[in-house]
């Protein structure tokens, strides 16, 4: 087991939670206030919980001697762009929302499917990585419900 190979790898999953609550931060700008009060308050919990976990994956990083990383992906810088522009072209919000939300939800859980496949992870950045997924597997399903609802 590797301690470098860990926290290179528990600092790619602090960047794809720094880019999902930086999705979730956007797309509850761009919701109507009136009519999307659920909608902000479950974003607000999903910002929460990635900040959660990124505190949980900083202390493991500077228990193995390593620097926390605290940035966030290009890739992600994008995602949020489109989603501002589709918003400002009028689609029906929550629908467009969701409907990005949901792509936000499929990249993390492939980041941390990807992450659990690295070989040489300490057993304590495996159990913790492994902690995380099926939690955000839950928020993923959450989103997806409301997509399926909002789509009828």
């Amino acid at each position: 087991m590797n301690d470098q190979i860990s926290i290179e790898v528990l600092n790619d999953l602090i960047e794809i939670n720094n880019d999902r609550m930086a999705d979730y931060e956007k797309a509850i700008a761009l919701l109507d206030e009136d009519s999307s009060s659920d909608l902000k308050l479950l974003f607000r919990t999903m910002v929460n919980n990635s900040r959660d976990y990124n505190t949980e994956l900083q202390r493991e990083i500077t228990l193995m001697g390593g620097a926390p990383d605290y940035g966030t992906s290009g890739k992600g810088n994008l995602y949020r762009l489109w989603l501002s522009i589709k918003a400002a072209f009028g689609d029906d919000d929550r629908k467009a929302i969701l409907s990005y939300c949901e792509k936000s939800e499929d990249h993390t859980q492939q980041v941390y499917e990807k992450a659990l496949e690295v070989p040489g992870l300490t057993v304590m950045a495996h159990t913790l990585i492994t902690k995380q997924q099926a939690a955000l597997a839950e928020s993923h399903s959450q989103i997806e419900a409301l997509r399926n609802i909002q789509q009828h």
